[in-house]
C-alpha cells in the first residue's frame, strides 16, 4: 500500500497541546516565540524538503523548553533517533501522526476563501457556476463521436472511448457528451429512472479517463446505494466519508 502525502496549502501552524496538558514550564511561551518566528519568516514556509526552513524553530524549542535541552541533526548524517534520555532531544526526524480532526480547519478554510474572494481571486468555472444565475441559453455542442456509437455522435473527428461499466441507454450517452462540453449538466426524474446508475456510468468514466470525482448527498442512504453500484473492480478507487 502507498500513501501519497499532499500538504495544504494552508499556513504553517506549531501545536503544543501535548506538552501545556503536561503542564510543562515554559510550553506557552515557547508556543508564543514559535508563532512570533513563523509570522517573521512568512516568505519563507516551513518545509520538509528544506531543513535550513525549520531548524531555528527545532533549535529554540530545545533550548527554551529545557536548559539543559538539545538539538540534533540525524537525517543529514543517517543517524538513528536516540534513546530517550533525563534531558530533551529535538531532532530533525518526522513522523505521520494519525489522530481525529476538529472542526477548526474547515472555518479556516472558509475564512481563507472569503480572503481570496475579497482580493479578487480568480473563481475556477466549476465552482462559478454554482452561484452564477443560468443564462436560460441552450449550451451549443458538438457530440462526441464514441467508438462503437457513431450514429449517436458527430462522424467527424477520432472516435472516443466510452467507459460505462453498467448497461447504458441513449439518454446517458448524452448526459456524458454534455459534460465533456459544459461547465454543469442538470438531471432530474422520479425514483426509479436510473439516476444512480447513470452516476455510476459517469464516474467510472471520468476514474477511466484520468479524472477525480467528488459526490455529494443530503443523506447517507443514497451514497450507500451509489457505492453498491460501482463494479467491485472499480470500487477500491474510491474513498468512503460518510459520517
Amino acid at each position: 500500500m502507498a500513501l501519497d502525502v499532499r500538504p495544504r496549502s494552508t499556513d504553517t501552524r506549531v501545536e503544543m497541546d501535548a506538552f501545556a496538558a503536561c503542564s510543562l514550564p515554559g510550553a506557552t511561551d515557547v508556543e508564543r516565540a514559535i508563532k512570533e518566528h513563523l509570522q517573521k519568516h512568512h516568505e519563507n514556509p516551513v518545509t520538509p524538503f528544506d531543513a535550513s526552513s525549520y531548524t531555528d524553530i527545532l533549535k529554540l524549542a530545545a533550548s527554551n523548553m529545557d536548559s539543559n535541552g538539545s538539538y540534533r541533526e540525524i537525517l543529514s548524517r543517517g543517524d538513528l533517533v536516540p534513546a530517550p534520555d533525563a534531558n530533551l532531544i529535538v531532532t530533525d526526524s518526522w513522523v505521520l501522526l494519525s489522530r481525529p480532526r476538529t472542526t477548526h480547519y474547515l472555518t479556516d478554510d472558509l475564512k481563507r476563501l472569503k480572503e481570496k474572494l475579497a482580493n479578487g481571486c480568480d473563481i475556477p468555472s466549476g465552482p462559478l457556476a454554482l452561484v452564477t444565475p443560468p443564462s436560460g441559453k441552450p449550451v451549443e455542442f458538438e457530440a462526441i463521436r464514441f467508438r462503437g456509437l457513431s450514429s449517436r455522435g458527430s462522424s467527424q473527428g477520432k472516435a472516443e472511448e466510452l467507459y460505462f461499466p453498467l448497461p447504458y441507454n441513449e439518454e446517458q450517452v448524452t448526459i456524458i457528451q454534455r459534460l465533456e462540453k459544459a461547465a454543469g449538466v442538470a438531471v432530474q426524474g422520479p425514483p426509479g429512472t436510473g439516476k444512480t446508475h447513470t452516476i455510476a456510468n459517469v464516474i467510472c468514466h471520468y476514474l477511466a479517463t484520468g479524472r477525480r470525482v467528488l459526490v455529494t448527498s443530503r443523506g447517507e442512504p443514497a451514497l450507500q446505494v451509489l457505492q453498491s453500484k460501482i463494479p467491485e473492480e472499480v470500487r477500491a478507487l474510491t474513498v468512503a466519508l460518510m459520517a
